[in-house]
């Protein structure tokens, strides 16, 4: 029977350095399809101070979601205690700043989407009336054209049909990924710690960067 591996807990030092070393490279600020390669930069960052070899920028993703969710929770654990005194640390008041750093940029991007997903509709909306308009246009032309097809006036309407439906699928297409993506996010975000405490960011923290 094989023996089981133990995991390895994340010591204060570690969680700390962790903190310290997003604050520095800042992984959710990093354009969609490159957040994954700044948290492998985090992990290799932090490689001479971690004594663990596997240590990767998925771990080091993984265990910073762990502390949002523990800080978060004991948060709410010390208001649901009449006024208990709060533990503050170093690591608390670190991810009490970069909660709000990260909220802050998630509330922009969401704007950025919603704005995008309005100008996608309206596009929409706004070509369906020029094309609908185009080809009422052309289909007089052709009502008063004894030879339509000899002339190019039904071939003309034709490819502005054409044209209508292939326009009209793209933009339809490029709205529901742009809603599909919110709605990911807002999944992606639904245990994220809801911290609201102002708290001055530590100035004496080094680390290593990029």
């Amino acid at each position: 029977m094989t023996t089981p591996i133990k995991r390895r807990v994340f010591s204060e030092r570690e969680d700390v350095l962790l903190l310290t070393q997003f604050s520095a490279e800042m992984p959710f600020l990093a354009r969609r399809g490159q957040i994954m390669d700044v948290w492998d930069s985090v992990a290799r960052n932090l490689a001479t101070l971690f004594d663990r070899p596997q240590f990767d920028g998925e771990k080091a993703q993984g265990r910073f979601l762990i502390l949002l969710r523990d800080n978060r929770d004991n948060k709410n654990a010390s208001r649901r205690a009449s006024g208990a005194p709060e533990n503050v640390t170093e690591k608390t008041i670190l991810l009490d700043d970069l909660y709000k750093q990260v909220d802050k940029a998630n509330q922009k991007e969401d704007r950025r989407m919603t704005q995008e997903i309005e100008e996608a509709s309206n596009v929409e909306e706004n070509g369906a009336i020029v094309r609908e308009e185009a080809m009422k246009s052309q289909g007089k032309r052709r009502a008063k054209d004894e030879d339509d097809e000899s002339s190019g006036g039904g071939k003309m309407l034709k490819v502005l049909s054409l044209m209508n439906e292939s326009n009209k699928r793209e933009l339809e297409l490029r709205r529901l990924m742009l809603e599909k993506e919110m709605e990911d996010r807002t999944k992606d975000r639904a245990t994220s710690p809801n911290v609201t405490v102002d708290i001055d960011y530590p100035s004496d923290c080094l680390v290593n960067k990029l």
